[in-house]
């Protein structure tokens, strides 16, 4: 066996017994001498490849990414038709599927947010690419795209835990979410009483008023 196989190997055995042990405990609560037990080898070839667990835990949620970080540069979105622009949404929703069992485990342990941190980081360089011709600041399309990828990964973590909508149905709503605006779909057939816009900043005023109280007191 050669020694890229033997790496892949060994990182392979560490993981299989990270989940194995990420099923009974936190992060936390896992320590190296018994995962170096379960996994089969010794502390020093542990330390070899991974600081400590939680590094263990990134690397191991990095290899969930890993066939979308090897293809993110080959993604051409630009221009593509309005019923195709949920190909990013499809995308993750069928990284959380294929790994249900890890992000499961993810989700019980309250560390989901490490593996949408990380497809962000992956896929937002490709919308940057995308929608650099827009004409935004740049400081602007970072936050733009920041509110659009954090609300989209959220919604769809949300809709593991439910699934109480098809998968395309769960696309299709974050497509036209995107594409409407959600203020604009929720407005779009509710009438506002003449006065409420009036009232809402009389409102919002005395809160605003009472919080300054509460600091200076």
């Amino acid at each position: 066996m050669d020694r890229y196989n033997s790496v892949n190997n060994t990182k392979n055995d560490f993981r299989i017994a990270f989940w194995k042990l990420y099923k009974r405990n936190s992060v936390e609560k896992i320590s190296v001498s018994e995962l170096c037990r379960v996994a089969g080898y010794n502390r020093t070839t542990f330390y070899v490849y991974y600081d400590n667990i939680h590094d263990l835990l990134l690397r191991c949620i990095e290899e969930m990414l890993r066939p979308i970080k090897e293809h993110a540069d080959e993604l051409q979105l630009v221009g593509v038709p309005p019923e195709d622009k949920g190909k990013l949404a499809q995308l993750y929703l069928e990284t959380l599927m294929i790994n249900k069992e890890y992000v499961r485990l993810l989700i019980e342990h309250h560390q989901l947010y490490i593996l949408e941190d990380q497809y962000k980081a992956i896929l937002k360089p490709v919308l940057l690419r995308m929608f650099a011709d827009a004409g935004l600041p740049t400081e602007s399309l970072h936050y733009m795209l920041e509110y659009q990828m954090a609300a989209g990964v959220n919604v769809i973590a949300q809709w593991f835990e439910k699934q109480d909508l098809g998968e395309q149905e769960i696309i299709d709503l974050m497509v036209k979410c995107a594409m409407q605006g959600v203020g604009n779909m929720l407005n779009a057939n509710k009438k506002a009483p003449a006065d409420a816009s009036q009232n809402d900043e009389a409102v919002i005023r005395q809160i605003l008023k009472e919080m300054a109280a509460q600091k200076n007191g």
